[in-house]
């Protein structure tokens, strides 16, 4: 397998070769798409959510409150998802693999995953701040499939029983160095996936067209075509913009599996495939009452 892999990876090189011109613009959009949209928008929470986890985070927080150990577990996921789900899924990764057989399982750290996992949230409103759309409709596009995401893993919390691990105070040294650093790294693994799946949309250039080729490149790397989708005021827009959110694009898993290694990407996909066609279901029925 690693022999086929390192031919891949070779080929590819050669074949690069072929399409410097397209990969040197190529770059040089995506490189402007990360600096002034996605950069802005998660740079400053990513250190603040770092600094919170650093310094003890939700464990600090529940450690001194008079509550049963099940409520204090719940509580202090709760507070972790809403920092994960506010500074993106790799930053959740990352907090997942560090708690994971310390506060939380593995069951719950997959579950989590498969429920959360998403362009970050400041990303997907600065998208809709900048949209002609309806309001109503941005906003729908955004939080239904987090919506959905909640109450699934609320579901699975009342189906499986948890290892309810002692909740400690915990607190590091260095905490603004450590948060800078980490939120640095992090950022530039996301754009380094960004820019390894988008060198496949090259060679697609060539086979699709139009919505199509946004479309396939959303499931590859999302960024770009969402950034694309959100401006244009059509109904099939919205849908396809809905679908990318939904899903777990390419480069958002390599990232996810890079941070979090013990997560399974079987389940992960078939999760949000049923996330995704719950959110277009209940979208568009809003959608056409809203006609009426």
């Amino acid at each position: 397998m690693k022999k086929i892999l390192n031919l891949l990876i070779l080929l590819t090189i050669f074949v690069s070769l072929f399409f410097i011109n397209e990969i040197t613009t190529l770059t040089s959009e995506l490189f402007s798409s990360f600096i002034f949209k996605i950069f802005p928008s998660l740079f400053a929470i990513l250190i603040l959510n770092n600094i919170f986890i650093f310094s003890g985070g939700a464990s600090n927080l529940v450690y001194n409150i008079r509550a049963s150990k099940k409520t204090k577990h719940y509580l202090s996921l709760s507070i972790n998802v809403i920092i994960g789900v506010l500074s993106g899924t790799p930053t959740l990764a990352i907090f997942l693999k560090n708690k994971v057989n310390k506060e939380i399982n593995e069951k719950e750290a997959q579950a989590i995953l498969e429920n959360f996992a998403s362009p970050s949230l400041p990303f997907l409103v600065a998208l809709a701040r900048q949209s002609n759309w309806n309001p109503l409709f941005s906003y729908l596009i955004i939080f239904l499939p987090l919506i959905i995401g909640i109450i699934l893993f609320v579901c699975f919390c009342k189906k499986n029983s948890s290892d309810l691990f002692c909740i400690t105070e915990n607190k590091q040294d260095n905490i603004i160095a450590n948060s800078i650093l980490t939120s640095t790294k992090t950022l530039i693994l996301m754009f380094g996936s960004i820019v390894i799946f988008s060198l496949c949309i090259i060679p697609l250039r060539l086979i699709f067209q139009g919505n199509i080729l946004y479309i396939v490149q959303g499931l590859i790397e999302f960024s770009y075509p969402l950034n694309f989708f959100f401006q244009q005021n059509t109904v099939l827009a919205m849908f396809y913009s809905l679908l990318i959110i939904s899903l777990v694009s390419c480069s958002l898993l390599l990232q996810i599996k890079l941070l979090f290694p013990k997560l399974k990407l079987n389940n992960l996909i078939k999760k949000r495939l049923i996330i995704a066609a719950i959110s277009e279901f209940i979208f568009f029925g809003i959608y056409f009452l809203s006609l009426q």
